[in-house]
Order: C-alpha cells, then sequence, then structure tokens
C-alpha cells in the first residue's frame, strides 16, 4: 500500500510541477522558465543519479549530511560559472539539490510516510504559492514560486530528519565516502547520458532556435511521457533489483516487456483518444508514440546495469548521444525537434536491443519500436495515427506472449 501512495504522490507532485504550472502562468513564461534553469534541471536530474551510490557506501543515518557534503561542492561550482555566464537561479539549485538529499535519506531511512508527507507537502506549497501570486497579479516569478516551495519543505524535513536518528559522520569518513561516490560520478554519468539529454538537457540545444512558448510545449509534451512512467505499476528500481537477483532470466523479461508494451500502447490510445475528444489537448501528446520505446530503453539498459555490461552502456550511450547532439543541432522547428527526441529513445532502444546478447529482444518489436519516429510524423498531419501505431505495437505484443493471470501474479510476486 504505501509503495502505491508513494508512486501516486510521485506522481501527483510531477503534476503540479510539469503541468499545472505552465497551465497557470501560461506556455511563454513556463518556455522562458525552462530555458533560463536548463542547466540547474539537468544538474539536478544528474544529483539524482550521482546520490544513489551513497545508499551502498554508508549507513542510513550518515546518508543525510554526506549527500548534504556533495550539494555543497556542486552549488560552489555552479556559483563560479554563474558569475561569468549566467545558467539560472543558484537559490533554486540549492533548494532543489537538498530537497533530493532529504527524499533520499528518508527512502534510505525506511521513513516512507515521511517521503509521502513531503512530496505531497511540496505540491501543496507550489500550488499554494501559484495561485496566491496569480491572485495578486502574478507578484512571484516561477522561479520564487519553485526556490520557496522546495527551501520551506527542505527546511522543515532537514530538521525533521536530524530529530528522527540522521546524524553527521566524522570528517574523516565524510572525506572518504565523498571521495568514493565522485571516484563513481564519470561511470553514473555516461551509462545515463542517453536519457539525461534527452529528459532534461534537450532544451539547451532548442533555445537557439525555439521561440519561449514552443520551448514550454516541448517541455511539456516530455513530461507526459515520464508520468506515463512513473504511473506505471512497476517502479525502475525494483526492475534493477530483480534484475541483479535474477541477471538472465529471460522468462521474467518477456514477461516484464509484454506487460509493458500493452500497459504503454493503451496509455498511448488512452492520450490520443482525450486529444481527438478534447482537440485543444492535441499539442501536449504529439509524442505518446514514444511511449514503447522509451520504456524499452529504460528495461534494457537496466538489465545491461546489473549484468555489468558498463563499457557496452557507456559506448553505446555517447555514441546516441553525439547523433541526438548532431540531430538538434540541424532542426529549424519544434516538429523538427520532435523528430529528433523521438528518433534518439528510438536509436537507443534499438541499439540495446541488438547488443543485449542474453534477452535477444522479439525483431517484430524491435522493427514496430523503429517505427516510432516515422508515426510521430505522422501525428503531426493528424493526431489519430497514434492510436493506429499503439493497435500495432499491442498486436506485436500479443503475438510474442500474451500475458495471462498467473503471469501477472508472478510478476506480482517478484516485484
Amino acid at each position: 500500500m504505501l509503495n502505491a501512495l508513494i508512486q501516486l504522490s510521485t506522481f501527483v507532485y510531477g503534476m503540479v510541477f510539469n503541468f499545472l504550472l505552465p497551465y497557470v502562468y501560461g506556455l511563454d513564461a513556463y518556455g522562458e522558465f525552462v530555458a533560463s534553469n536548463a542547466v540547474i534541471f539537468l544538474l539536478y536530474r544528474a544529483m539524482a543519479i550521482i546520490r544513489e551510490p551513497l545508499i551502498r557506501f554508508t549507513s542510513p543515518p550518515l546518508l543525510l549530511a554526506n549527500s548534504l557534503t556533495l550539494n555543497v561542492f556542486i552549488i560552489v561550482v555552479f556559483v563560479v560559472a554563474d558569475h561569468f555566464l549566467p545558467m539560472g537561479s543558484p537559490l533554486m539549485l540549492a533548494g532543489l539539490l537538498v530537497n533530493g538529499s532529504c527524499l533520499l535519506s528518508m527512502q534510505a531511512m525506511r521513513l516512507r510516510r515521511s517521503f509521502i508527507a513531503s512530496l505531497a507537502a511540496m505540491a501543496l506549497c507550489m500550488a499554494g504559492l501559484m495561485f496566491w501570486s496569480k491572485a495578486h497579479g502574478f507578484v512571484l516569478t516561477l522561479t520564487e514560486v519553485v526556490s520557496l516551495s522546495v527551501w520551506i519543505v527542505s527546511g522543515i524535513s532537514i530538521l525533521y530528519l536530524f530529530t528522527h536518528g540522521a546524524v553527521v559522520p566524522r570528517w574523516r569518513d565524510l572525506k572518504l565516502t565523498v571521495a568514493a561516490v565522485m571516484h563513481q560520478v564519470p561511470r553514473i554519468i555516461s551509462i545515463t547520458a542517453v536519457m539525461n539529454m534527452l529528459t532534461s538537457a534537450s532544451p539547451l540545444f532548442l533555445v537557439r532556435v525555439l521561440s519561449a512558448h514552443d520551448v514550454g510545449l516541448f517541455k511539456v509534451m516530455t513530461s507526459v511521457i515520464q508520468s506515463a512512467t512513473i504511473v506505471f505499476p512497476v517502479s525502475t528500481q525494483a526492475v534493477l533489483a530483480s534484475f541483479v537477483a535474477h541477471p538472465r532470466g529471460v522468462q521474467f523479461y518477456r514477461l516484464l516487456s509484454s506487460i509493458a508494451m500493452f500497459y504503454f500502447a493503451a496509455a498511448c490510445a488512452g492520450l490520443v483518444a482525450c486529444a481527438l475528444v478534447m482537440p485543444a489537448l492535441t499539442p501536449y501528446v504529439g509524442l505518446a508514440a514514444c511511449l514503447p520505446a522509451y520504456y524499452h530503453c529504460i528495461l534494457l539498459e537496466r538489465h545491461l546495469t546489473a549484468t555489468g555490461h558498463i563499457q557496452l552502456l557507456v559506448i553505446l550511450n555517447w555514441s546516441v548521444v553525439v547523433a541526438v547532439a548532431i540531430g538538434f543541432f540541424t532542426v529549424s522547428d519544434l516538429p523538427q525537434s520532435m523528430l529528433v527526441y523521438a528518433a534518439g529513445f528510438t536509436l537507443y532502444a534499438l541499439a540495446l536491443g541488438i547488443s543485449d546478447r542474453d534477452f535477444k529482444p522479439y525483431p517484430p518489436l524491435l522493427v514496430t519500436l523503429g517505427l516510432c519516429p516515422i508515426f510521430v510524423g505522422l501525428m503531426l498531419q493528424h493526431i489519430g495515427y497514434g492510436i493506429l501505431y499503439a493497435l500495432l505495437v499491442a498486436a506485436i505484443a500479443a503475438m510474442r506472449h500474451l500475458p495471462t493471470r498467473a503471469d501477472i501474479k508472478l510478476l506480482w510476486n517478484e516485484l
């Protein structure tokens, strides 16, 4: 029950940040906010990944202090760089990083109810400040709304954690732990480069050619993809843990892959159906056809990580990153940006599928995933093509393996 509430609270917070903000303030203001703070969002996502090894290197009560120390290094470097080249609000970056440290510490210390309460407080605080600002003629900018929200909740969270078991380690132990984590940074960044680029860094490439409105719209479209993944019943952490326990569990992979393809085909069809019923939603669901490819990337990436194919992942990631970067540098409008985004996930999914020697993905499924950019282009002509693509993905998944009730029960017990 608590796991479901954690997924729900994460989803609600994401809805407020990714959808309520642009709805209240408008796409123009949201686009300017995203463009001016793109480096901050990239650093925040990167730090969320970099902090995870702390769980292995330190005990839960010591994790908060170690994580905050890592944050200090990042903030100092950012402030110095921002002095020469403006990259966003240091106050907002510091608040987001501290909040991320608090949430990770709550997870490590098994304070799951506190984790849920913290995310709920963030969502409520952010929504409250937004509507208050709107009622008073938008006296707060988006940056100020986010900064105030994260600092209010983070301040309370730090006090709570230090009164519920969090402690400060000895200076020598702190240095050793931070050094061990920093040693892992190049590898961690390299094996997640594609995901970081497509989910966080893409606005950095697009601000030079797109208007603030189009940057905001592109960010909302990509947020739709990520939100659909968040509400998938199986978390990415659970997938990685299962692959670590059963590194060559071919049956488990096929079962999870089939269920995921059905789910994301249904999500794609559902989003497109909503747009057909409410045409005002059409601009926001233009990337819905990317959902199957996006999750397939997550699935195979987690398996290669669990089986220790780090060198292969590094090569694949940087190869795809270079290709996608070239693509983003050649775009001149929003439709072309959408096609490059779709092609990036498709290329990564195909590269992972071909390279994974244990799971040898179903060839018709790889072909179907390869059609993703074509259908994104067709959806630019008429959004209804998304339903056709969803039906194609579901049909291929059914041909490969039609999950039974026993399969779903097995998957539930496994995860």
